[in-house]
């Protein structure tokens, strides 16, 4: 089962089939997704996470943060550059959404994954 399926698997539950609540955990925070389709992400605040998803495994490749996360994962000007790294596996967005933080308390927890999946990759 790949990564993207992993998220996406479906459970038994009381006889029926239901979507199963689908969650990453990045740094110290649980976001939502990983989304593969744009439209699943809601447009509110909020910190975004950029993965490429590969068999069983996803890396992440960028993080940033929003006042309207779908707008901006459409219409962000690394789009061609996170495609390029997807060109071997498959394009993932994950959400943590932040109605009640303002855009300081927003690149506060985008700076903190930074530094944390920076300093692991110069392990």
């Amino acid at each position: 089962m790949t990564f993207v399926e992993q998220w996406m698997s479906r459970v038994e539950t009381d006889g029926r089939r239901e979507n199963r609540e689908m969650s990453i955990t990045i740094g110290k925070h649980k976001f939502d997704g990983p989304y593969t389709i744009t439209k699943d992400i809601m447009n509110d605040p909020g910190i975004f996470a950029v993965i490429v998803a590969n068999g069983d495994r996803g890396a992440l490749i960028d993080v940033g943060e929003s006042n309207n996360i779908r707008e901006c994962v459409e219409i962000h000007g690394s789009n061609t550059r996170w495609k390029k790294f997807a060109s071997t596996g498959t394009l993932c967005f994950a959400v943590l959404y932040t109605p009640s933080y303002d855009q300081v308390e927003r690149n506060s927890i985008e700076q903190d994954i930074r530094s944390l999946y920076e300093s692991n990759a110069t392990k």
